[in-house]
């Protein structure tokens, strides 16, 4: 590449990421009157990708919702911030959120989780210089984390798992997920709550996840969405992403302040070595059989009488990979299951349930369609708002763009309307199952999942969504 041309390159990358630097979630772009933000540190080789004082919010990802991925241009570094201010910056995050719910029992694993879920992303900006953003109409951290805690999923999965003493073992998954996601948004170029909405509705953040249909794994990935998935490899730039997202996380992992973070919260988590998705995985079950014998002999070792139960424990192990919590008189059977599959299953590299390669697999079908170029019946494009771009991700994720294609052209045909400014809430008053019926053809039973997924993955993405 010639000089000039890499100038005015780097000369963009940089206006590019001072712009971002003074875009803070809730208020865009800052005053011309307002004074430069004081930064929490800087890096001696570059300075010009901090990020603002205080590290408290998404960044505003609404005005380039499609522009070249960033990251791919960033070195890595760690910044030398010692692990004393470290912990300063990201200690009692839940403390405001957990005591406007004062009436619930919440654990010791719910407070580390939304410690962890809540501080991740000032961890992740004041260590290495990497962080998420959101759309202006979606919730900020606050207001999901609100979200979270209004969800049966909080107390039946979370505190349950924490109090049932059959049940209390570290769920270090939960934790590689967390940081797996914040990651993928970031390498991506993905607003954050859209993509931590698609998994939280997709699976609630279980791994062992086996629908009905065949989806496996923490984003659902069927064999199709595998085989798109494949071809999206082959374009280098979706390689590099997925190769640098993983040594990130390889990065992270290893980091000693992360573990003095997870020490200070009494947190005993065993984080693995991430390596790059392979190109073959394995996206076959016959492992039920395993996970179901190795199940039962856990059982017996312990002298648990229902180990010499295999029939019984096949029912149980099938209602676990749907996402069922099993009532209290099984609840060893679910945690003998467990330290089975996180053997099995989570630390696999060659299985699609591992965590680390499902997650940004899914995130590169999600950026996909994200970005898609969206074309009406005379092939003219189509226009959209980035956050009815990311509600149009959600409803390609498990149905294909060619559907969604014909959605817009039908609503653009039916309405005379131009869909360039119109909102999330003007399409999801439209979402009906009479128009996904004509545009995706497919049956009632999957139209109406189709419209109940994307309602509730909006609704927990967007701050003022009024549709459940």
């Amino acid at each position: 590449m010639g000089t000039a041309s890499h100038s005015r390159l780097q000369g963009g990358w940089i206006k590019h990421a001072l712009a971002l630097g003074v875009l803070l979630l809730g208020g865009g772009v800052l005053p011309r009157e307002a004074s430069p933000p004081e930064v929490l540190y800087t890096f001696p080789e570059r300075s010009q990708g901090v990020y603002p004082k205080p590290a408290e919010e998404f960044l505003d990802w609404t005005r380039t919702p499609t522009r070249p991925s960033l990251p791919t241009s960033r070195i890595r570094l760690q910044s030398p911030i010692s692990s004393q201010r470290l912990l300063q910056e990201v200690a009692g995050r839940s403390d405001p959120l957990l005591s406007e719910f004062p009436e619930w029992p919440h654990s010791t694993l719910t407070r580390q989780f939304l410690e962890v879920w809540l501080g991740y992303d000032t961890f992740s900006r004041l260590r290495y210089d990497r962080g998420v953003g959101r759309l202006i109409p979606q919730k900020d951290r606050d207001q999901l984390g609100r979200y979270l805690m209004e969800h049966r999923w909080t107390l039946e999965a979370l505190d349950r798992f924490a109090n049932d003493p059959d049940l209390a073992h570290r769920p270090d998954y939960l934790f590689r997920i967390l940081i797996s996601i914040h990651t993928a948004a970031h390498f991506f170029d993905l607003p954050y709550p859209s993509l931590f909405c698609l998994f939280f509705q997709e699976s609630k953040l279980d791994y062992r996840l086996v629908s009905r249909t065949g989806a496996r794994g923490v984003g659902q990935l069927t064999s199709i969405a595998l085989e798109q998935i494949r071809t999206l490899r082959k374009d280098p730039e979706n390689e590099q992403l997925l190769q640098l997202a993983s040594r990130h996380l390889a990065q992270v992992y290893g980091d000693p302040l992360l573990q003095d973070w997870f020490e200070h919260l009494e947190l005993q988590v065993t984080l693995p070595r991430p390596e790059a998705p392979r190109n073959e995985l394995r996206t076959s079950t016959p492992t039920l059989y395993s996970l179901v014998t190795q199940t039962a002999k856990l059982l017996r070792s312990e002298k648990n009488r229902l180990g010499r139960d295999e029939a019984l424990i096949w029912i149980l192990a099938r209602k676990i990979r749907r996402g069922e919590i099993l009532p209290e008189r099984y609840s060893r059977v679910h945690w003998a299951y467990d330290q089975i599959a996180e053997k099995q299953l989570a630390s696999d590299r060659r299985s699609v349930f591992h965590i680390e390669t499902n997650i940004l697999l899914s995130s590169l079908l999600f950026q996909h369609y994200y970005r898609y170029h969206w074309k009406n019946n005379s092939q003219e494009t189509i226009e959209l708002r980035p956050e009815v771009r990311a509600m149009m991700a959600v409803a390609s994720y498990n149905n294909g763009q060619s559907g969604i294609r014909r959605l817009l052209s039908n609503l653009e045909h039916e309405f005379q309307q131009d869909l360039k400014e119109v909102s999330s809430e003007w399409i999801a008053s439209r979402f009906t199952a009479r128009r996904l019926a004509k545009a995706l053809r497919r049956p009632y039973q999957k139209i109406r999942e189709v419209t109940r997924h994307v309602r509730r993955a909006t609704a927990c993405s967007e701050a003022m969504f009024p549709f459940r």
